[in-house]
């Protein structure tokens, strides 16, 4: 929020006024972020969160008391393209009559008179996040504690608590997930299929392009299970969401290693699917004597990365700029591994 004259005259300065996002914001957009995510900016100023997460693909409302602020953004956008709607209005009476995949309120919780206002306005925005939703909170040290306590307050689930940023998450609700072998038909294989293309859309932690599904007999050769792979499928409500595979080494020396992958639709990630299918793997592995899990995930897929740590898998190489992304970019590569055995190195 931009309170007053003050900020439309730094505005009128400088067109960055508030410098660039915080690299936490950043990172959370690229592993978070996807086509069509809702987003509320509260206090948006020139919108530099509101442009961050509107150039990855997301819907976004900004709320700011600044004429000058919005009026900025609002030509950006138009400019650009973007899907943003801003509103000259102030974030503690404002009406928010929607739910939101994401909601930020970033440097602004400092400039409100006192810690009565910053918890309303924090529990105004909690309650508009939608189950499954984040609540993004950058301010000073300062406030800390009356921020914490009020997203606690309001049932957020904290993901990153350090002096300047509160970020949390709603649970949701409990989802029947039913996790089964792939079977051996064209109505599963149809269904992989069209998780493939969901997925490869995305681009979102994958090393396959568009390219790759060119040519649909391939497509579908490639993903019937082979000699050695147990593939598994993750159903929500009748819809194939989710896949993972476990793949038995064959050479005698290194029976005892498989490697893994995983797939969660988009549209799915974030609500437990892919945990669910990877412990299936993992206890299916140790029943069969596996000893050792081995799987592949790009650095810049964080969420992935998190999950897999909390499912005891390590880091154990990295490979500089294996993938370069559809746009040019090289991003490196964890080689990722768990023992499900002890072992003396």
């Amino acid at each position: 929020m931009a309170g007053g004259t003050t900020y439309d005259r730094h505005y009128r300065e400088c067109a960055t006024a508030c410098g660039p996002p915080f690299e936490e914001v950043v990172r959370f957009v690229r592993s978070t972020v996807r086509e069509g995510t809702t987003v509320l900016d509260l206090g948006c100023g020139q919108g530099r969160d509101a442009l961050l997460f509107a150039r990855a693909g997301a819907r976004v409302w900004g709320i700011d008391t600044s004429e000058v602020g919005v009026a900025q953004l609002q030509a950006q956008a138009r400019e650009e393209g973007l899907p943003i709607v801003a509103t000259v209005a102030d974030v503690r009476t404002v009406e928010l009559p929607s739910t939101y995949d994401v909601v930020v309120i970033d440097r602004v919780l400092h400039m409100l008179d006192d810690d009565d206002e910053r918890r309303s306005v924090v529990a105004r925005a909690a309650a508009v996040v939608r189950p499954g939703g984040h609540l993004l909170v950058a301010d000073g040290p300062k406030h800390r504690a009356s921020i914490r306590e009020a997203v606690i307050a309001a049932g957020l689930e904290l993901t990153t608590d350090r002096a300047n940023r509160t970020f949390a998450r709603r649970p949701r609700a409990a989802e029947a997930v039913v996790v089964r072998p792939m079977a051996a038909d064209e109505a599963d294989l149809d269904a992989l299929v069209v998780l493939e293309h969901a997925l490869v859309r995305s681009g979102r932690g994958q090393v396959s392009g568009p390219d790759d599904l060119a040519d649909p007999v391939a497509l579908r050769t490639r993903l019937v299970p082979g000699p050695g792979t147990q593939r598994w499928l993750a159903v929500v409500e009748g819809e194939v969401l989710g896949n993972a595979a476990v793949h038995r080494y064959r050479p005698q020396l290194v029976r005892h290693v498989a490697s893994l992958d995983l797939g969660v639709h988009p549209r799915a990630q974030g609500r437990g699917v892919g945990r669910q299918l990877m412990q299936v793997l993992i206890d299916g592995a140790r029943a069969d004597g596996v000893e050792r899990l081995e799987l592949c995930v790009r650095a810049d897929n964080l969420a992935a990365i998190r999950l897999y740590e909390a499912l005891g898998f390590v880091i154990e190489a990295t490979r500089r700029g294996l993938v370069r992304t559809v746009d040019g970019r090289l991003v490196d590569d964890h080689f990722m591994v768990r023992w499900l055995v002890e072992t003396e190195s």
